[in-house]
């Protein structure tokens, strides 16, 4: 028997272009899977996000108007007028219309309610734009304006009851986006 140690083994081992197509499609179908599932995480987190802000930017309205209630009344406890709620001649617009309303500012003047209580045509027009304090405020330049706008509605119920409805839209993607609040304010004494 001759044995030959340079003869060369025809025989090559490795992998078929069937075998590695299979195997390149599997690992996809593998790979695909979780990250179609943390892309929809991460976009609903981002909707959670945006509809926590919009709640906040809704019930911080809320909170203004009412202050303005409030500081109202004690104003006119002592001046004997008879306007308990929001002076009428500042919200004669926002009945049936939409109304923005720069709760950053409330707080400052409240004596003076047209300066941050403005009527807009609608709500495209009621952009909030993250001004230098951290404050969402109206939006005066296009460039600082966010993708939050936010208006409000009143209407008088009766003599001591008035129905207040506070919208605050977005867009998340191309779907258009709303939360909205309404609350009844009441005479005190």
């Amino acid at each position: 028997m001759k044995f030959n140690l340079f003869k060369k083994n025809n025989k090559k081992g490795g992998f078929t272009l069937v075998e590695t197509l299979v195997a390149i499609s599997i690992l996809m179908i593998s790979i695909a899977g979780p990250v179609v599932f943390v892309g929809n995480g991460i976009q609903a987190s981002r909707y959670a996000a945006d509809q926590v802000t919009a709640y906040y930017l809704a019930q911080d309205a809320v909170e203004a108007l009412r202050y303005l209630r409030d500081f109202n009344r004690i104003t006119n406890v002592t001046s004997g007028a008879t306007d308990w709620y929001i002076y009428d001649t500042d919200l004669i617009g926002c009945v049936g219309s939409f109304c923005t309303i720069d709760t950053a500012n409330v707080y400052l003047s409240p004596q003076d309610t047209l300066s941050y209580i403005a009527s807009v045509g609608s709500i495209d027009q009621a952009y909030l734009y993250n001004g230098p304090d951290g404050f969402y405020t109206i939006s005066v330049n296009l460039a600082d304006r966010t993708k939050f706008k936010r208006v409000f509605q009143y209407s008088k119920i009766s003599p001591n009851e008035v129905e207040v409805t506070i919208t605050v839209s977005w867009t998340s993607g191309v779907i258009p986006r709303s939360f909205q609040i309404k609350e009844n304010l009441f005479y005190w004494q």
